[in-house]
């Protein structure tokens, strides 16, 4: 598999996992989250913070699949606090299966 193949894979997992955008405490700021791992990062609109979120979630996946670890076991997901009640209860469904 190309280094480009690979990349493209990462930037498709990343896609497929479930992001939260909300206001910040920082005025004027927008927070980004990846729920299944616990990836946060921020912006100065909502587009902007879950573009950035997307990058930082493909990095996070690129580095641990360049050191050969699972992600999902590694970092583990969000506090269930940080779940919107409906995604936490089809997130625990879909790891219970």
């Amino acid at each position: 598999m190309s280094d480009v193949d690979i990349a493209d894979e990462i930037v498709t997992e990343a896609k497929s996992l479930t992001y939260v955008v909300s206001v910040s405490d920082c005025p004027g700021l927008w927070d980004g989250h990846c729920l299944e791992l616990d990836v946060v990062s921020g912006g100065r609109s909502p587009e902007q913070a879950l573009k950035k979120t997307l990058s930082l979630t493909a990095f996070t996946l690129q580095v641990f699949r360049q050191e050969d670890r699972d992600p999902y076991e590694a970092h583990g997901p969000a506090p269930d606090e940080d779940w919107p009640p409906t995604l936490l209860a089809a997130y625990r469904k879909s790891v219970k299966t």
